[in-house]
């Protein structure tokens, strides 16, 4: 990226990012999801600002990524869930009254490493922001997403096996 796109860029932050942000935040109802979604579109606009800047209208540009990285999002998500509920079925419930009685750390978590469970765990099902839960953990929010990444595929491994 040269210079001048960088700034170029910088402009766009500061023009578009409260619109994005409540764009994002009308969809995912979340201040710390929306603050991630923005926040990953102007990533994929520092990847690809040749995409961005020669775009006829490149407001437009950055509001059709915004909305990629929601659905993005809300999908990963859903299938976070639907990871989790397979293995419940799998495995079946462990108690008669799973909604009153259920452990999900009884469930899964002998499935992954201890921390690598808590951190999908926190995106998963306790509906944290990854801003949010890597803050929490004391990480950034990059790494945080690598380690849920690889704890979600060693999951899916470990469900298949069963």
């Amino acid at each position: 990226m040269t210079e001048n796109q960088k700034e170029e860029l910088a402009l766009f932050f500061k023009a578009m990012h409260q619109e994005l942000y409540t764009l994002a935040y009308i969809r995912l109802q979340d201040a710390f999801l929306a603050e991630d979604a923005v926040q990953r579109a102007f990533e994929i606009a520092c990847f690809k600002p040749d995409q961005l800047l020669s775009s006829p209208k490149p407001k437009g540009w950055l509001v059709k990524t915004l909305i990629h990285v929601i659905h993005q999002m809300q999908r990963n998500k859903h299938n976070d869930r639907i990871l989790f509920e397979e293995n419940q079925k799998s495995n079946g419930p462990l108690f008669d009254d799973p909604a009153e009685h259920m452990d999900l750390d009884i469930l899964y978590g002998d499935l992954v490493d201890t921390k690598e469970y808590q951190l999908m765990k926190d995106i998963a099902l306790e509906n944290k922001s990854y801003q949010e839960a890597a803050k929490e953990a004391r990480i950034t929010r990059d790494a945080y997403k690598k380690r849920v990444e690889r704890a979600r595929k060693f999951l899916k491994e470990k469900i298949k096996e069963k």
